[in-house]
């Protein structure tokens, strides 16, 4: 083999290691993203399931419509222990053909309609720390009912 084919080798093996260096690196940027990608999107689906569970819970009579603090167990039993969620659970009332919020204990209108509403929120914390992902990030969703 002569000199110049050894040489040309050599620099072939070291572009190689280059590449692959940079391959490598550019892979886990990658899938660091989807990861934390992931973990944001459990997260929020998690505090939307539980917003939801609070005011199926709620809705289910009247008399469970005005047990705030029963909705908001339900909620954050849904979101599981641990998870960091916080609930706020409200009732409104309106009266049929108007969306006007009135008073559910006072109102005079005939066949008024109970609603309730829960709001559940997280904060989440990413991994590491990225100037391009703010942190925390702070997670909420609303679900409103109808009561039955």
């Amino acid at each position: 083999m002569s000199h110049e084919s050894l040489k040309r080798k050599q620099r072939q093996r070291g572009s190689a290691m280059l590449e692959l260096a940079v391959s490598v690196f550019l892979l886990l940027f990658v899938l660091t993203g989807i990861i934390e990608f992931s973990r944001v999107f459990y997260t929020a689906h998690a505090v939307a399931n539980a917003a939801r569970a609070g005011a199926a819970y709620g809705s289910q009579s009247t008399a469970l419509s005005s047990d705030y603090s029963g909705m908001q167990t339900a909620a954050t039993n849904d979101a599981g222990s641990g998870s960091g969620v916080s609930a706020v659970a409200s009732q409104y009332c309106e009266c049929p053909g108007s969306h006007d919020s009135v008073n559910c204990s006072t109102s005079s209108c005939s066949g008024k309609l109970t609603y309730v509403k829960v709001i559940t929120t997280a904060s989440f914390s990413t991994l590491g720390s990225y100037s391009w992902i703010p942190n925390p990030i702070n997670l909420s969703s609303t679900a409103y009912v109808r009561v039955k």
